[in-house]
């Protein structure tokens, strides 16, 4: 399991950039996040909550702080 401070600054275990993306987007929460930004224009913490996937509020939060954290949303 995931520390919050392992979350928001990885150890790469590569200099490559898609490795890297992987390790971030490769997970199974931070992507469905991504998807529901692109594909539903979710916006709010609620609407992201409400994913028929049934993300639970602690990891929704801490996948939205890893991905602000690493500027991939804002």
């Amino acid at each position: 399991m995931n520390t919050d401070s392992e979350l928001l600054n990885p150890e790469w275990r590569s200099p490559c950039p898609i490795a890297s993306g992987l390790d971030i987007l490769g997970d199974k929460w931070s992507l469905i996040i991504v998807r529901d930004l692109i594909e539903h224009s979710s916006r709010t913490y609620s609407e992201f909550a409400s994913s028929p996937e049934g993300i639970s509020t602690n990891i929704l939060a801490s996948r939205l702080k890893q991905l602000e954290s690493l500027s991939i949303i804002e």
